[in-house]
């Protein structure tokens, strides 16, 4: 009985976390008999993986350059959070997610190991990224709601404000998730170890009650919840400051200068505003189904059911959510667009002036000119000038 509720709290846990490594007798299955009997499945999901995870982390590389190539002064505190979450992207997708795929390819064997340092280190980041990621886009929505809140001042706050606002944001996203999963590191609450049900490191037991419920709700739930309750907040306001400024449209064009500022900061607010939510409902879209699952897995007493093809369609999803936010966002951003439309025109217009000076290299040859190169008129004077020897004729 007790070997059961452990099992039963083992699956509590966010995400990708597949933990119910005992089944209804107490006792866990093989390895290799896990994975011979999934093993289609488990290859289908490691190979489509490895694509997902470079496009997430060469899509985060781009973001990244474009957002650190702005100029300094159109640089937002929201881009801070951004980074952020492109950082947490290229570490996730370029690392974790790869190992992922070789020990579904391989089925743990090899550099894994049961509990080895480096499946233990492994599934620690897994995780913890992973929930950095949830926790980066509850950040994003916190600082989406003071933003607009702050439509109706009549000053407009110190960019030092907004800086300090985005570094305390920045460090809530990567140290509470840190806080809560690095217990299992050391025995306590959990352990991380290879999990054979779903053939990747991961939580296999769980020592102290509830623990994976709290991780769960800390790493799913929470992040979930905060989205909800800010947008929501956001969506209310938005429609009192839009009645409020509709209602004074003819104060405005009288009073002219503040009222005009302060218009354009609520439309500028509310643009940068509606990208963050798309990105938001994108990543939940694909990032939530996988914990609902766990959940539900939670309360049943199948043991095989984190290796189900519904199961790893999930995880699956979990990597296309996490992958793709970035991209979204340089999609969805104006100022991206023409950042990136500025960089392929100065690729274009570099290649044109290569292929020009090629062209002009090629026709001064073929017409028995030698190309422009510091030097060439003392080395290959004009035809028909008279040119001294080293004895003081000249050449006929």
């Amino acid at each position: 009985m007790q070997a059961n509720n452990m099992a039963s709290e083992s699956t509590a846990i966010p995400a990708t976390v597949e933990t119910n490594m005992t089944n209804a007798f107490g006792t866990s299955p093989s390895r290799s008999a896990i994975y011979e009997s999934s093993k289609q499945r488990f290859f289908v999901v490691g190979v489509l993986t490895i694509p997902v995870s470079i496009v997430g982390a060469l899509g985060s590389i781009i973001t990244l350059n474009l957002i650190i190539r702005q100029n300094s002064q159109h640089r937002s505190s929201a881009s801070s959070l951004m980074v952020s979450l492109c950082v947490d992207t290229v570490l996730l997708c370029g690392i974790t997610s790869f190992f992922d795929a070789f020990t579904m390819l391989t089925g743990g064997t090899g550099a894994a190991g049961d509990y080895g340092p480096i499946c233990i280190m492994f599934a620690f980041l897994h995780f913890w990224w992973l929930s950095v990621s949830a926790h980066s886009h509850a950040a994003v929505a916190i600082h989406r709601l003071i933003a607009v809140l702050k439509i109706d001042q009549k000053h407009v706050s110190h960019r030092l404000s907004s800086k300090l606002l985005a570094s305390i944001l920045i460090a809530y996203t990567w140290l509470v998730p840190l806080l809560v999963l690095v217990f299992p590191i050391f025995d306590l609450g959990g352990t991380y170890g290879f999990n054979g049900t779903a053939s990747r490191c991961s939580i296999v037991s769980v020592s102290v009650p509830y623990y994976g419920t709290v991780l769960m709700l800390m790493n799913s739930f929470v992040p979930l919840g905060i989205m909800v309750i800010c947008y929501s907040a956001i969506f209310v306001k938005i429609l009192r400051t839009r009645r409020k400024f509709n209602l004074d449209e003819s104060a405005i064009r009288s009073q002219g200068a503040a009222r005009g500022v302060r218009l354009l900061r609520f439309k500028a607010e509310i643009r940068v505003t509606y990208i963050a939510f798309l990105t938001c409902i994108w990543f939940c879209v694909f990032y939530m189904p996988s914990s609902v699952h766990s959940l539900a897995v939670s309360n049943s007493n199948d043991p095989m059911a984190l290796q189900s093809a519904l199961a790893q369609a999930f995880v699956l999803m979990t990597w296309i959510g996490c992958a793709t936010t970035p991209i979204l966002y340089t999609l969805l951003s104006t100022d991206m667009r023409t950042a990136i439309k500025k960089e392929w025109l100065r690729v274009l217009r570099r290649r044109s002036n290569t292929v020009s000076a090629h062209v002009h290299i090629i026709g001064s040859r073929d017409h028995g000119d030698s190309p422009s190169l510091p030097g060439d008129a003392e080395k290959c004077p004009p035809t028909g000038t008279p040119t001294r020897t080293s004895l003081g004729g000249k050449l006929p």
